[in-house]
């Protein structure tokens, strides 16, 4: 289910830090990525998909500033044709539920949650700190 009360991506985002690729190794639980953006300021998660090669991770959820916009759906990768699922920044699924980018507003942490057990896959992520 998707649930988002804030903007998702926008013109009105200017960058002042970008990531670049980055993975949470399968095995890992709970809260599995959080992004806090400096004192001031907003972040953008530009990527989010399992693995690679049509690889899956159920019982992902996210949070912004708190509040549920994703819960408990199917992270896949952009090779994945599963329904019910959903990736961040994945053009090449965008009719199984992929949203551009996820923006939360100014000093809200945003964290990405293995409902239950440990992931089976490696996730990857990219993210962006802006004003």
């Amino acid at each position: 289910m998707f649930n988002i009360p804030f903007k998702s991506g926008g013109a009105d985002f200017t960058a002042t830090f970008i990531s670049g690729a980055t993975q949470v190794l399968a095995g890992v639980s709970g809260n599995i990525i959080t992004l806090t953006p400096p004192a001031g300021e907003r972040v953008r998660l530009d990527q989010l998909f399992s693995g690679g090669g049509g690889t899956t991770e159920t019982g992902i959820s996210i949070t912004v500033g708190g509040v549920n916009v994703v819960t408990s759906l199917i992270l896949g990768s952009e090779n994945a044709n599963v329904t019910g699922l959903f990736n961040v920044g994945q053009g090449g699924i965008k009719s199984h539920g992929t949203v551009s980018s996820i923006l939360g507003a100014v000093n809200q942490v945003i964290v990405i949650i293995k409902d239950t057990g440990v992931t089976a896959n490696t996730v990857s992520y990219g993210y962006e700190f802006g004003e």
